[in-house]
């Protein structure tokens, strides 16, 4: 498993929903390094502006939301 390709596919599941569970996207992690790189794909799509996560009160669900990315000039 590669970042590239969790980050592809991090990205086809928020094109097919706007708005996904936190543990949603962990629950096909077949092994602890396919949720680490998952992870971390998350973390890459947050950075580049392509996701934001929300979370509404201490323990509640995260959620990740998709997001248009903002192109710097």
């Amino acid at each position: 498993v590669s970042l590239g390709e969790k980050l592809e596919e991090l990205r086809q599941m928020l094109a097919r929903h706007a708005q996904l569970n936190f543990s949603a996207i962990f629950r096909h992690a077949r092994t602890r390094l396919e949720a680490v790189v998952t992870f971390l794909a998350l973390l890459e799509l947050i950075r580049i502006g392509e996701a934001r996560v929300a979370q509404t009160s201490a323990f509640a669900e995260i959620t990740v939301h998709a997001q248009e990315r903002k192109e710097t000039e």
